[in-house]
């Protein structure tokens, strides 16, 4: 934590941050009540309101959806390992390919791109602000 901000007691705010994972739905936990407000993706809210969740968006920070596939020597998805990381953002990437009309093949990704630096995946889920960076500094360092 950056010393120069204030903490959240500095605030009088009482905040308890749950861990999350691939197979963890923040959205799950604000629905059943367990969790008082959740971080989402844009997609996943679109489908719970189809379901009929009574949802309030507090704050959204992005124009366009930072989610992309990236790869580092696929320049084709025709029957490329796609890693998805699911709880919403596996929506984006299915679309995305239904687009493309590609076959291929879906796989857990994780948190992690170790699977398409591993050569387990042909193309991986990714941010613009984040893993993107990371893909791109392997690809030249």
């Amino acid at each position: 934590r950056d010393s120069r901000l204030p903490s959240y007691a500095d605030e009088c705010l009482s905040v308890k941050v749950q861990p999350g994972g691939a197979d963890w739905s923040p959205l799950d936990e604000l629905s059943s009540g367990r969790v008082d407000i959740a971080t989402f993706n844009g997609l996943e809210v679109v489908k719970r309101f189809m379901d009929g969740v009574n949802l309030t968006i507090i704050y959204h920070n992005f124009r366009r959806n930072p989610y992309t596939l990236a790869s580092i020597n696929t320049k084709d998805l025709e029957g490329a390992n796609v890693g998805v990381w699911g709880v919403g953002h596996d929506y984006t990437a299915r679309s995305m390919i239904l687009l493309e009309k590609a076959n291929v093949t879906y796989a857990d990704q994780g948190w992690t791109l170790n699977p398409l630096f591993d050569g387990q995946l042909d193309v991986a889920s990714a941010m613009t602000y984040n893993e993107l960076g990371r893909i791109l500094q392997q690809v030249n360092p």
